[in-house]
């Protein structure tokens, strides 16, 4: 008797990002916030994938592009390059400016 068996590896989990609001006075639901004037947006973003092997898959968090009908200006956002459990935070105090 012969037997023969593939092993296949798992299919590969796609990343999941997830955004909170470090201000519980602008919270982040459903993807949307509203600020009043004064209130800063504190957001934290945090980089999770399932996928550990063979390895665990390189994450970066980075800005893209922050455009609108004004350019925005005064925010932060420091970017994060690791494995699963990364975070990267954004912060802006928007003014009447934009």
């Amino acid at each position: 008797v012969h037997v023969r068996v593939k092993v296949l590896p798992a299919d590969n989990a796609p990343p999941q990002l997830t955004v909170a609001s470090l201000n519980e006075r602008v919270p982040f639901t459903n993807n949307q916030l509203t600020a009043f004037l004064g209130e800063s947006i504190n957001l934290e973003l945090t980089g999770l994938d399932a996928d550990a092997f063979p390895d665990k898959d390189p994450l970066t968090i980075e800005l893209i592009e922050a455009a609108g009908d004004q350019q925005p200006e005064g925010f932060s956002f420091a970017p994060a390059t690791g494995t699963s459990g990364l975070t990267a935070s954004f912060s802006w105090s928007p003014d009447c400016s934009i």
